[in-house]
Formats: structure tokens, sequence, C-alpha cells
């Protein structure tokens, strides 16, 4: 008898970010994105400077976490230019105790202001695909104090 297979459903989500000003930023400095939830999980990026190359970090925490965690994914980073021109860059990565991954060599910084600033402004995407997640619970909406018992189950 053949084993019947059920197919494994990813779950994606698609974070775009308009970094303003990164033209003025200082070398050690950073910019972040405001957190994001999708699948019960947060999600965040950032772009910081070192000194002639731009990175990115792509941070995840669940919304709540257990004790033990793990969030197996792929991510692809893109940077979209003035022309429409973008570069791309993919890697899988584990989130558990480190909740970031880091593309800290991604783009020269020359090339950034030449090829990839609009108004002094860049726009980041990042597609998550998540593979596999252990250790994450629903966050409750609800909690019943006692003095609501009679009226809740």
């Amino acid at each position: 008898m053949k084993k019947r297979m059920v197919p494994q459903f990813k779950k994606e989500a698609e974070l775009k970010h308009v970094f303003k000003n990164v033209i003025s930023l200082r070398v050690g400095a950073n910019l972040p994105s405001k957190w994001e939830e999708r699948f019960n999980v947060k999600w965040k990026f950032d772009v910081r400077r070192y000194n002639n190359l731009l990175g990115f970090h792509v941070y995840c925490e669940p919304v709540a976490p257990t004790k033990k965690w793990l969030i197996r994914t792929k991510i692809q980073l893109k940077v979209v230019g003035r022309n429409k021109d973008h570069i791309t860059v993919a890697e899988e990565f584990c989130y558990e105790d480190n909740n970031q991954l880091a593309f800290d060599d991604f783009l020269e910084y020359e090339n950034m202001e030449k090829d990839y600033l609009v108004n002094g402004d860049l726009i980041v995407e990042a597609k998550v695909t998540i593979i596999e997640t252990t250790g994450l619970k629903k966050e409750k909406i609800r909690k019943f104090a006692e003095s609501k018992k009679d009226v809740s189950d």
C-alpha cells in the first residue's frame, strides 16, 4: 500500500519599508522599521551603515514565546532602485535564541547612493517564507477575571 503524501503549505509574508533620509545615515548607525505581525510572529528589519557598506538585519520574535521556540525560514531581501532595478539576496535561516539574520555586506554605500536612493529614501522589501515552526503559542485575546466568572463559561 502506497503512503499518501499530504501537501505542505508554506506560510509566506511580504514586508516592505521605505527608509527615510538614508543619505544622512552615519557610520555605525541604523534605521529600524516598525514591528509587523504575520502568522503569530512579529517581524522588523533595519538598515545599517558600516563604513563603505550598507547592511540589513531581519528580526523575528514570537508573539507569545515559549521557553524553546524555533522558526525555520527562507528570507529574500530586495532593494528597489530608482529605475526599478533591484538587488536581491536570499538565505535560509533558523531563528531560535538568536532572533536576527544579518546581511552586513549587502551593498556598497556608494552604489546605494548612485543607483538605489530615491529622493534620499531607500525602498526595501522582504519576502519571508516560514518553513517550520516549533513552540509558538497564540496570544490570549481575553483574560476572564474572577469578577466575570458568572457571565463566562
